[in-house]
């Protein structure tokens, strides 16, 4: 799809710029037809060199770490609407443990806030530090029996769009994911993995494997998927930063490591994909992107 675009603006190269899951397409575009490529930048760039259950198990790690930030930071500051005397990590973990049995209400007609709605509001908050204050204050309402700052997270997590309408992002998302993951093989195998999840994000893991089951019985074959070399695509940049949640570091490094003549940008930052963070971050991505062929540091750090 993406080289019949190029084929019908009449261009022999292209570049790209793909932020997050766009990495891996990028990534693999680029090994399919490195001819093709003028520039190509991947920020936030998943791990090509593991299954996707691995990808998970990384990235609900990356998650969990980015949460103590956030939990730590909260305790160590009076000023943090979810203090709660110094120990938002007890806090949180005791309103986590009641979620279940006891759900709390949001708004009319809407659902009420459990255990699965609390974990993917605070997943959508550690995408980007921005969103910290809104799950501060939202957690500290669930303390005291609103949910609806929980579930306005949750709502921009699945993209809702009023109404009872939702954006189709992650329909697509879980498409193209579950067929390119040959480890979906059932609900068995994804559960024999639970003690990786709890190990690798104690709060979060149980949330991601929820998640997972949707591969694990979908209901088309998956793939094999490409191997990313981008061999013959000339220099790649992948950006990531420090505190990405989504695709940590190491994921990006990976990538990077994975490409024929991969160019990594670190800058250092709590959020997911580094583009537009860093005055230094950004001078490398736009300089390359003006002028692909100028010999690049293997490794740059903002």
């Amino acid at each position: 799809d993406m080289d019949s675009i190029r084929q019908a603006v009449g261009e022999d190269t292209i570049s790209y710029f793909g932020f997050s899951y766009g990495s891996e397409l990028g990534a693999v575009w680029a090994t399919l037809f490195p001819d093709t490529v003028r520039a190509a930048v991947l920020d936030g760039a998943a791990d090509p060199t593991v299954p996707y259950l691995q990808q998970n198990i990384q990235q609900a790690g990356g998650f969990e770490e980015v949460f103590a930030t956030f939990l730590a930071q909260c305790s160590a500051n009076t000023a943090c609407a979810f203090h709660n005397g110094g120990d938002a990590e007890g806090a949180f973990d005791t309103l986590a443990a009641a979620m279940d049995a006891n759900p709390t209400p949001t708004e009319d007609g809407r659902p009420p806030v459990t255990h699965g709605v609390l974990m993917t509001a605070v997943a959508q908050a550690m995408y980007d530090e921005g969103y910290w204050p809104d799950l501060e204050a939202a957690l500290a309402d669930l303390q005291a029996g609103d949910g609806r700052g929980v579930l306005a997270l949750y709502d921009s997590y699945y993209g809702y769009l009023g109404g009872g309408t939702w954006a189709d992002d992650l329909e697509a998302y879980f498409a193209i994911g579950c067929l390119d993951d040959p480890g979906s093989t059932g609900p068995d195998d994804l559960y024999s993995n639970e003690s990786a999840f709890a190990e690798s994000a104690p709060r979060l893991g149980r949330s991601w494997m929820l998640e997972l089951t949707i591969c694990s019985v979908w209901p088309v074959e998956p793939v094999t998927p490409v191997v990313v070399t981008g061999a013959g695509a000339g220099q790649i940049v992948v950006m990531g930063t420090t505190g990405d949640a989504a695709t940590p570091l190491q994921s990006t490094r990976n990538m990077a490591n994975a490409l024929e003549d991969g160019r990594l940008v670190v800058v250092t930052a709590d959020q997911h994909t580094g583009y537009g963070v860093s005055a230094c971050g950004d001078a490398v991505i736009d300089n390359y992107l003006l002028d692909p062929t100028a010999e690049l540091p293997l490794e740059t750090t903002c």
